[in-house]
């Protein structure tokens, strides 16, 4: 059903309801060797869902690919109001209707070439068959007019007011919310007793109880209703079946009961699509592609990720424009069908899970999106992913990192790094360092002096200072570490990159 439902509960006005009835078929196969009886109940169950209308693809870009004051005028417009639209011409292929009541027809031309009818009731004329080349009409006055099958090559239509349609069910999307409203009618002339209306939603792994109440209405006099209305956010895809079980207690003391079965289908809407890349420290970058794959724009309203326990996230989707920051998106979120958005965050290691050595190694959780977004009219979806999962690099025993290191030095002129060594392995070292020179970058200091013993999963932070003999982008190299207990080295080349320039030259030169 098209149009506002009024029932004990306040519905939205603007809600559509779409009339879902089983249609010869009985899901359970325990109904199917069952007499059918006649109830003295009726049981209508209508989707509730916002008008699915024609939208125009939005068509947004930067502000910079607008015209400036050279490129000619520019106006905004934030608000279209339209009174009358008129149309012309209106093809339709096929329409089939079932009833159709008509009040009054005014016909000013009406040109038939075959006319076949069936069966035609006249109080003065009985006609089995009337075969018609040209007929003439100036005024027609019809009370009622019942129609099986209409076919229309051509239909000019200036208006057309709908109050009853019934449309197939459409199926929803996973993150929406799924809303029915369920109504029993006692069709009957007599008082039942002992009501219980109970509505489950079947999914492929579950059963869940959409009843508001579990309680039974104790009786239910003729031409009166127990209306209701579910809501469930649906958070599984595939084939959902809605049952409707209703029993009562007749006049006679019968006990009777009656189920319906409604199917409806729930699609992916979105297709997220993750990446991660490891930083020289312990930052990881993570990169999430949403893909929009439902047939209508949507408006993205929030993608977050929630970090797990060992991480603080910093979102990286937003640029500084003066004191306030805005959304490298725009301020127009929309996200076209087939369109993919990028969204990129940086997720660091809590302090107390960095200190630890071997703590974050392996597979470990980085934490997982929340996304919420709208579609036509305003319905909000929202979508939550699994626990996102990545592969901690491995370090092998002893793990070097820079704590501290410039990113622009100048020619020849001694500069300081820190470093931070850290014990990964399970026993104690006696650590050796010594510090080999490159083509453009030399240490400063002595090179192999001890830094004594280092126990399981302990850090020790050293001060090194070197300088370079070659301008350009140089690659800091040549460290070695060796365990005096087991006699192993551990090489640690292009370890960071530094910018040598010359002080002394100017920029022209």
């Amino acid at each position: 059903l098209y149009g506002s439902c009024c029932a004990e509960n306040a519905l939205c006005s603007c809600a559509l309801a779409v009339v879902m009835q089983v249609k010869g078929q009985l899901l359970d196969k325990m109904d199917v060797n069952q007499a059918k009886q006649e109830h003295l109940l009726a049981l209508k169950v209508m989707r509730l869902t916002k008008p699915t209308l024609f939208t125009n693809m939005p068509v947004t870009c930067e502000d910079r690919d607008l015209p400036a004051d050279e490129g000619g005028p520019f106006v905004e417009v934030e608000f279209v109001e339209v009174e009358f639209v008129e149309v012309e011409f209106v093809e339709v292929e096929f329409v089939e209707v079932e009833f159709v009541e008509v009040e009054f027809v005014e016909v000013e031309f009406v040109e038939v070439e075959f006319v076949e009818v069936e069966f035609v009731e006249v109080e003065f004329v009985e006609v089995e068959f009337v075969e018609v080349e040209f007929v003439e009409v100036e005024f027609v006055e019809v009370e009622f007019v019942e129609v099986e099958f209409v076919e229309v090559e051509f239909v000019e239509v200036e208006f057309v007011e709908v109050e009853f349609v019934e449309v197939e069910v459409k199926n929803i999307f996973l993150g929406e919310t799924f809303s029915s409203y369920i109504s029993v009618h006692n069709d009957s002339n007599q008082v039942v007793k002992d009501i219980l209306v109970k509505a489950d939603l079947q999914t492929s792994s579950q059963r869940l109880n959409l009843s508001a109440s579990n309680s039974a209405v104790s009786e239910l006099k003729p031409e009166c209703c127990i209306d209701d209305v579910i809501h469930h956010e649906v958070k599984e895809i595939g084939t959902h079946i809605l049952v409707c079980a209703v029993s009562y207690t007749t006049q006679t003391g019968d006990k009777l009961y009656f189920r319906k079965f409604f199917k409806f289908q729930v699609l992916k809407p979105l297709d997220v699509k993750t990446k991660f890349y490891n930083a020289e420290t312990d930052e990881v970058f993570l990169e999430a592609q949403i893909q929009n794959i439902t047939t209508s724009p949507m408006c993205m309203e929030k993608v977050s990720l929630e970090p797990s326990m060992m991480y603080n996230v910093t979102e990286l989707n937003t640029v500084c424009s003066g004191e306030e920051r805005e959304s490298t998106f725009g301020e127009m979120s929309y996200l076209q069908p087939m369109d993919t958005r990028q969204y990129l965050y940086c997720l660091k290691p809590k302090p107390e899970f960095a200190e630890k050595a071997g703590v974050i190694k392996g597979v470990t959780v980085i934490g997982k999106l929340d996304i919420v977004w709208k579609t036509n009219l305003g319905e909000r979806g929202r979508l939550q992913t699994s626990q996102l999962q990545r592969m901690a690099p491995g370090y092998g025993d002893v793990r070097l990192s820079l704590e501290l290191v410039p990113d622009t030095v100048n020619i020849e002129e001694p500069f300081d790094i820190a470093c931070k060594i850290t014990n990964c392995s399970e026993r104690t070292m006696d650590l050796l360092l010594e510090m080999c020179n490159t083509r453009s970058v030399h240490w400063c200091g002595v090179s192999g002096r001890q830094l004594g013993k280092l126990g399981p999963s302990a850090s020790l932070s050293i001060p090194l200072q070197l300088l370079s003999s070659v301008q350009g982008l140089q690659s800091i190299s040549g460290l070695r570490l060796t365990d005096t207990f087991l006699k192993r080295t551990y090489e640690y080349d292009d370890i960071a990159q530094v910018c040598v320039v010359c002080p002394y030259l100017s920029p022209e030169t």
